[in-house]
């Protein structure tokens, strides 16, 4: 399994996500609780958009490893980006002669605004 995962860190550093994907899953077969497999399919799928996916793959953790700083992290910066996502996808939807469209694009806003800089730390998703 060793070799497994050093294969797909390999391919995750590389940028060949896919691969990588494949291979943490095959680990994940043989031991659903490998905690760095977890995060590392957390981390793909956050990079690819699946925010749902990602957030999965960190809860998994949190239930083995409440107190996995990183799960804790990358869980709570995924469910920003969904909070982010949300919002827009709702600036879209809602009228905007609608009182709750100001609210919307305000909350978004300020949302943006009080996270400059979260998440571009070396590591992170």
């Amino acid at each position: 399994m060793l070799d497994m995962m050093t294969s797909a860190d390999s391919a995750y550093s590389d940028g060949r996500l896919g691969t990588a994907e494949t291979l943490y899953l095959k680990v994940l077969e043989r031991d659903p609780e490998y905690t760095e497999a977890n995060l590392k399919l957390g981390n793909i799928y956050n990079r690819q958009g699946r925010l749902d996916a990602a957030a999965s793959s960190y809860s998994e953790i949190l239930k083995r490893n409440p107190d996995d700083a990183r799960a804790w992290y990358n869980l709570s910066l995924t469910r920003f980006y969904q909070a982010s996502a949300t919002l827009e996808q709702g600036r879209h939807k809602v009228n905007s002669g609608s009182p709750y469209y100001s609210r919307l694009v305000n909350l978004h806003k300020y949302l943006l605004e009080v996270s400059s800089g979260i998440g571009d730390e070396e590591n992170t998703p």
